[in-house]
């Protein structure tokens, strides 16, 4: 049985999460989280950070690194080849079409695309 009993850190990783916009790596939530709990560890940090996606409050999402997202709803991720930037996809998946076509009962889809972010291909 898991330790569902409250935690100011977990509470504070958990917003931290939850402020952002991007995808951060559990090296850059701690980094933020260190300024408010100076003595907080890298190790507490990965260990709330999997607590909270194995309760479905948060997304991990393993790419080159696993990163985490605030976003629930299904979508997809792009990394970008030169900024190594991780951005939002939306594709419009049809899982009848799928599980007609393969006999396959679809619950869910991860698609990671690679290629070149709009900021870094305006960099010409």
């Amino acid at each position: 049985m898991k330790n569902t009993r409250y935690s100011y850190q977990r509470e504070v990783i958990y917003n931290n999460v939850m402020s952002r916009k991007d995808h951060p790596t559990a090296e850059q939530i701690y980094e933020d989280v260190k300024k408010e709990i100076p003595n907080i560890s890298l190790g507490t940090v990965y260990r709330n950070l999997n607590f909270l996606s194995d309760e479905g409050k948060i997304l991990k999402v393993d790419l080159e690194k696993s990163v985490f997202d605030s976003t629930l709803m299904l979508h997809n991720h792009m990394i970008c080849e030169k900024c190594h930037g991780v951005f939002d996809v939306d594709v419009d998946y049809n899982f009848v079409n799928f599980s007609d076509k393969f006999g396959n009962l679809i619950t869910k889809a991860d698609v990671k695309f690679t290629g070149i972010c709009k900021d870094c291909a305006n960099e010409h």
